[in-house]
């Protein structure tokens, strides 16, 4: 099941939920204003990603469930398989600059920073999309 942050309506897929905001919230990837907060930003990133999967579903005519497939897919592209890549990133930074840190540091650095992402959040199980 899938539910909406706007409303806390529930559907059945991501792609009602898409339709979902199509028809019940039409300002749907819309910012408010040119200065955003962080919460705002994630919103408005969120907002935008489900507004290009809608085009992709009824614009382009991609079935509902190919959306699905390509989210779980890209849930794992952006989630987990950058995570080894990320740590090297990290720990080169430190690196460079002489400091020392423990590997589960850099790891939980990476984490957080990967957590961050407004697209992983937003098709992340249990996200938005």
């Amino acid at each position: 099941m899938w539910s909406c942050k706007g409303c806390k309506e529930t559907v059945s897929s991501r792609s009602k939920l898409l339709h979902h905001y199509k028809l019940k919230h039409p300002h749907f990837g819309l910012p408010s204003s040119s200065h955003y907060q962080t919460e705002d930003l994630q919103k408005v990133i969120e907002q935008r990603f489900a507004a290009a999967l809608l085009k992709l579903e009824h614009l382009v005519h991609v079935p509902g469930k190919a959306v699905d497939v390509f989210l779980e897919e890209l849930c794992h592209l952006i989630c987990s398989a950058p995570v080894p890549l990320s740590c090297d990133i990290v720990r080169g930074i430190f690196q460079q600059r002489n400091v020392h840190i423990n590997d589960l540091i850099i790891r939980e650095t990476v984490d957080a920073l990967s957590f961050g992402n407004p697209v992983q959040r937003s098709i992340q199980k249990g996200g938005p999309l």
